[in-house]
């Protein structure tokens, strides 16, 4: 299956292969852009090429809500509507079988990427993903509305105070868990 050739359609697909919020899908491909970035040094790209902005509940990247729009129009994705006593969320879902993704679009340094953030966050609550996104840089220290970069996630203390040098690094040695909790 092609998605129109882009590496964000793609992405977006694959971290949806189980049902996810619409924050935490923001924040999945935000860990996913920036753990590529920063493990291998390319601070000028992601693997979306997207740019994220600060927003009220962490970085969200801009053009998420026209890949979202693509995937579901060609029945790549299955969105869902619910209703809960305090507010109405949207969850996503792959709809169509994993092995027809173009996966051959995506480097081996980006699929391994994709691939270690998936299995390391995507049973995270969206509010600990939040949460996590809100204590690093470059989130931390933005105004609403500016544009993210990946440098200046490099350059946070987060890192150094539980033994790693980056995102990558705290996911690989199972440390996120640490950081939600405080530790």
């Amino acid at each position: 299956m092609e998605v129109e050739g882009t590496k964000m359609a793609l992405l977006t697909l694959m971290l949806c292969q189980s049902c996810v919020s619409k924050t935490a899908l923001n924040k999945l491909m935000f860990f996913t852009d920036y753990c590529y970035s920063v493990k291998y040094g390319n601070f000028e790209k992601t693997i979306t090429n997207d740019e994220y902005v600060k927003m009220l509940y962490g970085p969200v990247p801009k053009h998420i809500e026209d890949v979202k729009n693509f995937c579901i129009a060609n029945d790549y994705l299955k969105r869902e509507i619910r209703e809960t006593h305090t507010r109405i969320s949207s969850y996503y879902t792959l709809n169509i079988p994993f092995n027809e993704l173009d996966i051959d679009i995506l480097s081996k340094e980006e699929y391994d990427t994709v691939k270690l953030v998936n299995a390391k966050l995507s049973n995270y609550a969206s509010s600990s993903l939040s949460y996590f996104s809100h204590v690093i840089e470059p989130w931390k220290s933005s105004d609403y509305w500016d544009v993210l970069t990946p440098q200046r996630m490099k350059e946070d203390d987060i890192y150094r105070t539980h033994g790693v040098t980056d995102l990558y690094e705290l996911l690989e040695k199972d440390k996120f868990l640490d950081v939600i909790d405080g530790r």
